[in-house]
């Protein structure tokens, strides 16, 4: 199994994902959603979704638990509906 973690700007576009990625079969998933920026000002390993990168990153963020033969579909099915998605390691 696979863990993934997703950005999106806002919540219909997330939703829209989520809902596609239940279909697909996704194990789990875990939503947050307001400000994203790391505490004490360290550097974000998400990009930020702002043109001006001095202000903090928010928007919406999943995590998502998904069977290793479907990462691929999860990455694609994610950028589809705006997201930015990057690999947070394999489960168990």
């Amino acid at each position: 199994m696979e863990s993934l973690t997703a950005v999106f700007s806002s919540q219909a576009e997330m939703d829209s994902a989520i809902h596609l990625l239940k279909e697909q079969g996704v194990i789990d998933i875990n939503m947050q959603s307001g400000d994203l920026a790391p505490a004490g000002g360290a550097e974000s390993a998400i990009p930020s979704l702002s043109n001006d990168t001095s202000e903090p990153a928010s928007g919406f963020m999943m995590q998502i638990v998904v069977e290793s033969s479907r990462l691929r579909q999860a990455e694609d099915t994610i950028a589809r509906y705006g997201g930015i998605a990057g690999q947070a390691g394999v489960q168990d």
